[in-house]
């Protein structure tokens, strides 16, 4: 059992290198995302105050990304992403991950993270089908939907799983 431990650890490190890597390298292929909804500014003016887009860089000084859009809920239509930091609150919680999943009439906001301002986390996203490893179980699995992920560039990482109307917080590397 401690063989397959130790294989599995090394394996994953590896793993989380080059899905990190990925992740952060795909920035460029979202450098002409779809300009946010005035909907959702204004809902995160009223509910966030003077906000603004996370400004992290990479360990190599690459952006982050902080915003991205795909099927959250798996409902077919288009849903966004957004890594912000609050213009009002608490220090500790100023960086907030908001999901807006696009309903008949227009956007219900979810807030999945708030997280302190010193951190370097990224926003990433993992699209349907991608394969990634669950810390937890110590299993590989396949996302069902689009999924959002925030990741501490090839150190840890946390994604964002729709399941049966809500979000759970899954440890996808450690």
């Amino acid at each position: 059992m401690e063989i397959v431990k130790k294989h599995g650890q090394s394996f994953f490190r590896h793993g989380l290198i080059a899905a990190s890597l990925l992740c952060l390298n795909a920035a460029n292929v979202w450098a002409q995302k779809p300009r946010l909804p005035d909907e959702i500014r204004a809902d995160l003016t009223s509910y966030l105050g003077q906000w603004r887009f996370v400004p992290n860089r990479t360990f190599d000084g690459d952006k982050c990304i902080t915003q991205v859009t795909g099927d959250f809920d798996g409902n077919g239509q288009t849903d966004f992403a957004v890594y912000v930091r609050a213009g009002q609150g608490a220090t500790e919680t100023r960086r907030r991950l908001i999901v807006y999943l696009r309903t008949g009439v227009g956007f219900a906001r979810r807030t999945l993270d708030k997280s302190a301002l010193g951190n370097d986390r990224c926003l990433c996203l993992f699209r349907k089908g991608t394969k990634d490893y669950k810390y937890e179980t110590q299993k590989y699995f396949h996302y069902q939907h689009d999924t959002v992920g925030l990741i501490y560039p090839a150190k840890a990482g946390d994604s964002y799983v729709y399941w049966r109307g809500r979000f759970y917080r899954i440890t996808t590397s450690d």
